[in-house]
Formats: C-alpha cells, structure tokens, sequence
C-alpha cells in the first residue's frame, strides 16, 4: 500500500521522469549521437500522451536540457525542444489533454503581451518579405525558420498561461530545480578537468549546452533566482539556509562558465534591487551584508577574480581581452552599416536571421568579414527589423518588467522574475540573449514558459492530476 501511495505521488513522479529524461540526454551527449535523443523522446512522449498526458508539460521543460542540436545546418538549429513542441502542441490541442476546454481567459496584461508578441512577428514578417529579392535561398529558409521561431514563443505562452497549466507552477519550479542540479553537477565535473581558471578554458565548461557557454550562464539565471524565491517563502530557517546555498552555487555555475555577460547581468540585477528596496531596517542591512560577504569571497576564491583580470589586462600586460575588444568592433561597423543602410532597411532592417550575411569593411578573423551576431541584442535587433522591430522589442520588455512589478507586491514568484529579467536585459547589452541563434538555443522559449506561468492568477494549487 505504501509502495503504491508512493509510485502514484505526482512528486515522485516528476523526479522519476526528470532523471529518466536526463539519463538519456547525458548519454546521448556522451556518445554524440544527438539524433537518437529524439527517439527515447518520442517513445516517452506517445505512452505520456496514452497514460499520463499532462506530464508533456514536464517532458517539454526537460528538453530545454538538451542543449545540443540535433541538427545544425548554418544558422538552423533544431533542438529536441522543436520536437517536442509539436507534441506539446497536439496534446493541448486534443481532449485527452484539455478535456475538451481551450478556453483561454486571459487577462488584460496577458492579451497586450501575447498583442505585441504578435505585432514583432508580424514586423520581423516584413522584413523578410522586404529583403526576399536580395537574398538567397539558404538566407531566406534561415529567415523563415526564425520566424517559426516567433511562433513557437508566441504558442509557448498562451500554453502555459493556460489557467490549469499555470496552477501547478511549483511543480514545474521543482523540474527546473532538480535538473538544474544536474545540469550544475556536469559544469562542476567539466570545471575540476580543466585545471584552469582562466577565461580560455572557461569558455569550454558548457555542461550539456556544448553549443556555446554563455547558455549555461544565462541558463542558471533561473535556479538563481528560483532558489531566491524559495527562500523567501520557506518558512523554516534551515530552509532558507538550504535554498540559500542552492543560490550561490548556481551562481558559482554562472561564474565557472565564463559567461561575463550573464555576470554584469546579475550585478546589474543586485544594484537595482538595493536602490528599490532601500530602507534603513535591520532586515535590510543583513540582506546587504550577506551579498557583500558571498561576494567578497566568490571574488577572491573562486575564478570570478581571474576572470576580470582576463577581461581588462591593462594591469597586467597593458592589453584588452581580445572577445571584449572585438565587441566594440563589431558594434562600431554595425552602427556605420546602419548609418549607410536605405532608408526603408532603416525602417525594417535587413531581414530576420539575416545578420550574417553583413559583408564588414575589414576581416574579423583571418578570412572571415562577417560575423553570426552583434553580440548585443538590442544592436541585432536593430539590424535585422529596423527602427520600426526595435522598438516593438523594447516595448514589449519594458511592458513585461512593468506588469511583473505591479504584480510582485502580491506574489514573490514576479518579483524574482522581474529582477531575472533585468538581469537578462542587462547581459542583452553584450550577447543576443533572447535571440534564436545556435548559441543560445530556444533560451527564449525557456523564459517565455515561466513568463506565462507568472502572469497567470495566483494563488492556484491545482494538483497535476487535476490538469
């Protein structure tokens, strides 16, 4: 009886089928058949969607992990999420899943976002439509795949702002937090094998993301900040303590991926919530001395410190880190591309995914006068959807910090999202975080999940069997 009251616990349920779930993503890394993921992935999606429907919620977070393409072809890369967004997808869309009810009942904030979600795609649309004739086959598939991309994000988040998906938000909370700890433990092993602290081999701890390391930083933003959330719900001290320690090991994580942008992000973040949250009370003066002690010593023993010295070594050997330096450069010839673009490409840019095809005046590297992004989000943007994109991409975030704000005096799970989000815009200034390049994946995708989870009412406690 016992046995059975355990099997047919939802919790450990999830945990199963999370470790079941990474046991083949570490094993597929491992052997570099990236390919054969997508078989275990479709064989547990049909017995889910036979047996235990609603748990293609958690089979799709779990894909967020595999970091490595299954195909990559240019600028086209296809991740087990693709996959199982189809299958998410059909399940929703079937009475098996939804029980018949699609009904959506959005809020006013919901619908502005999921609005201007869609007036992005339909401006990125045009500007592929815009610069069709002047590009070729390849550049106009990449651009049509980015689009689908826009897609996925814009589906993705009127999915889980589904008012039954969205109740089980702690649920999901625990996913993200045991595969993170995974995820870390792989950075962890990669870290002790490289012997070095220095930003070169950094750059190679990736965990399971071996497309590129700052995936890994920006993906252990969310264990931060959900940690952070823990803690201050958690009633009990040692709880605090343990979600705490999850805490500054997920940001150990960010520090030992080399990903500097995710770090500036973090600081950033910090900064702004000690000037909001001023007040000379006791509660807060701890607060500020527990961050100055953590990072103090983050700084002084661990790789944090050899990682600033690498970045500015004018100290040192009176030099710039070479990937610091080659950002100003790519950012100066973007803007002077900009300036000498027509007007209608300064209206609409040159077409979604398209930034590569950019021809710079000089050779970034031997051979190579061009490069696969800005290395800043907004600067990409820019670019690729003009004036008119650009600004549509800054309303869009500037309304979802506003709306997580004004929600975050009632519920603790927008307030940490609202600094992560800030966060993120900062790391935006020097990487193309929420972009859809092989480098950084469906990171997106990952965030718009728990965007939609946010803005959903609160106070659900809906248990899995209910969805």
């Amino acid at each position: 009886m016992a046995i059975r009251k355990i099997i047919y616990n939802s919790h450990f349920q999830i945990s199963l089928f999370g470790l079941f779930s990474l046991l083949f993503i570490l094993q597929g890394v491992d052997t570099e058949k990236y390919l054969l993921l997508s078989i275990p992935l479709l064989t547990v999606a049909f017995c889910l969607m036979l047996f235990r429907p609603s748990l293609i919620l958690f089979l799709f977070i779990c894909t967020f992990y595999i970091g490595d393409s299954l195909i990559t072809r240019k600028m086209i890369s296809v991740l087990a999420a693709d996959i199982a967004f189809f299958i998410l997808c059909a399940a929703f869309f079937s009475k098996l899943f939804t029980k018949g009810d699609l009904s959506f009942r959005l809020s006013d904030t919901k619908w502005k976002a999921a609005v201007t979600l869609l007036i992005f795609f339909i401006v990125s649309a045009f500007s592929v439509l815009l610069n069709v004739q002047k590009k070729e086959g390849i550049d106009i598939l990449i651009s049509l795949w980015y689009m689908f991309n826009l897609l996925q994000i814009f589906a993705v988040f009127l999915i889980f702002s589904h008012e039954k998906i969205a109740a089980s938000r702690e649920q999901y909370i625990n996913l993200v937090l045991l595969l993170s700890v995974i995820e870390g433990a792989a950075a962890l092993l990669q870290y002790f094998q490289t012997g070095d602290n220095s930003i070169n081999t950094l750059r190679t701890i990736t965990g399971t993301f071996s497309t590129h390391h700052a995936i890994l930083g920006s993906m252990m933003v969310f264990p931060l900040a959900l940690c952070i959330y823990r803690s201050t719900a958690s009633r009990h001290l040692l709880g605090k303590i343990f979600y705490l320690s999850g805490g500054v090991l997920s940001f150990y994580i960010v520090v030992i991926s080399g990903s500097r942008s995710s770090i500036v992000g973090i600081i950033a973040s910090i900064v702004i919530w000690l000037f909001f949250g001023f007040s000379v009370t006791k509660k807060y003066l701890i607060s500020i001395m527990v961050v100055g002690v953590v990072a103090t010593v983050l700084f002084l023993f661990s790789p944090l410190r050899r990682l600033v010295i690498d970045t500015i070594k004018n100290s040192e050997t009176s030099m710039l880190d070479i990937s610091s330096y080659q950002r100003l450069i790519i950012w100066k010839e973007a803007f002077h591309q900009f300036a000498e673009a027509s007007p209608l490409n300064k209206l609409f840019g040159i077409g979604i995914g398209n930034y590569y095809t950019m021809t710079y005046s000089f050779q970034m590297i031997e051979g190579f006068n061009w490069v696969s992004g800005a290395h800043n989000n907004y600067i990409h943007v820019l670019i690729e959807t003009g004036i008119v994109g650009f600004f549509v991409f800054i309303f869009f975030f500037g309304f979802i910090l506003a709306a997580l704000w004004r929600r975050s005096t009632n519920d603790r799970l927008c307030r940490v999202l609202f600094y992560a989000t800030l966060a993120f815009c900062f790391s935006g200034l020097t990487q193309e975080t929420f972009w859809f390049q092989p480098a950084f994946c469906r990171f997106w995708m990952v965030y718009t999940t728990f965007l939609g989870i946010c803005l959903s009412d609160h106070g659900r406690t809906t248990s899995l069997g209910d969805l």
